[in-house]
């Protein structure tokens, strides 16, 4: 993203007509932003969860983990 951050922005410039500073701010640093906060919080998204079992299962060992399905 920082690699070709001006790219992107003239692209944008090009494509939908937004002055430099608006296109920094309204797609590069959000998505920037999106990013850091994906990359803060996978830890806690991916961790296993324990779901609520009813009395026959209660000495079983029930988790659920949230596995990727695309490549990133």
């Amino acid at each position: 993203m920082e690699e070709n951050e001006d790219e992107i922005v003239e692209a944008v410039g090009k494509d939908l007509h937004k002055p430099r500073v608006e296109a920094i701010l309204a797609e590069v640093l959000l998505v920037k932003n999106d990013i850091a906060y994906a990359l803060n919080n996978l830890s806690q998204w991916t961790k296993p969860e324990t779901p609520e079992v009813n009395m026959v299962n209660k000495m079983d060992n029930c988790f659920i983990v949230s596995e990727p399905l695309g490549v990133a």
